[in-house]
């Protein structure tokens, strides 16, 4: 049976690593950023820009810095990283290779694991408070040994969590999709053609729209009222 976990994670951590770390890049004004480049290619658009420095993943080659006239291109670290975001002199990413959350400082120096076992991705940093979305291989190899055919929806989940790695909060249990902060909300789409929104805290979830996916793009249409639901 634990033979049987082990190779599961495996294959989980195969695919996260072949996929080159699908998860999209999300940042706090919601503009996407290249999940991988080319060592001396400045990411186009790109948010983590401090001074004339720009930081980016470069996949299975680590974390890069160039600066804003496409000179100095310097490498940070080797880590196979992705969903890169800068905050207050931290670089906060998922190491795909060994599936942790990791924070450092801007010259790669204090590498710090802020969460293990886990993939993690759209991570935008506010204050204090780290928020993504993880997949828990953990909690899947306790569920899977319990029952193997469990619903591995249930690892799915967007949290909170401090910059230290302390209090982390569950704000939703399941799969939110493409989750974007905007003032104090966290807007995300779940699997049944729904867009919900959520307060920074968790303890407010709203169904706001629905929506359809066609060949020409997604349509939204709106619902007559938001739809209140605690969560506290």
């Amino acid at each position: 049976m634990k033979k049987i976990i082990l190779i599961t994670i495996a294959v989980l951590m195969a695919i996260t690593a072949m996929s080159g770390c699908t998860f999209q890049q999300q940042t706090t004004n919601q503009s996407p950023v290249m999940a991988e480049s080319t060592p001396g290619e400045i990411p186009q658009p790109s948010p983590n820009q401090v001074d004339d420095w720009f930081y980016y993943a470069c996949g299975s080659d680590g974390i890069y810095k160039i600066n804003s006239d496409g000179t100095q291109n310097t490498k940070i670290n080797d880590d196979y990283s992705d969903s890169v975001q800068v905050y207050n002199d931290w670089l906060y990413y998922y190491d795909c290779d060994n599936v942790e959350l990791i924070k450092t400082r801007l010259d790669g120096s204090e590498r710090t694991v802020v969460l293990a076992g886990v993939t993690a991705g759209h991570i935008t940093v506010e204050g204090d408070w780290i928020y993504c979305l993880i997949y828990d291989l953990i909690y899947f190899s306790k569920r899977y040994e319990a029952d193997e055919s469990f619903n591995q929806d249930e690892c799915w989940r967007l949290i909170r969590i401090r910059t230290d790695g302390t209090e982390e909060t569950s704000l939703v249990d399941g799969f939110a999709g493409s989750p974007s902060i905007i003032g104090d909300w966290i807007y995300y789409l779940d699997g049944y053609s729904n867009i919900f929104k959520i307060r920074k805290d968790g303890t407010v979830v709203l169904s706001r729209k629905t929506y359809t996916q066609s060949t020409d793009g997604i349509h939204i249409t709106p619902q007559a009222a938001d739809k209140a639901t605690s969560h506290a």
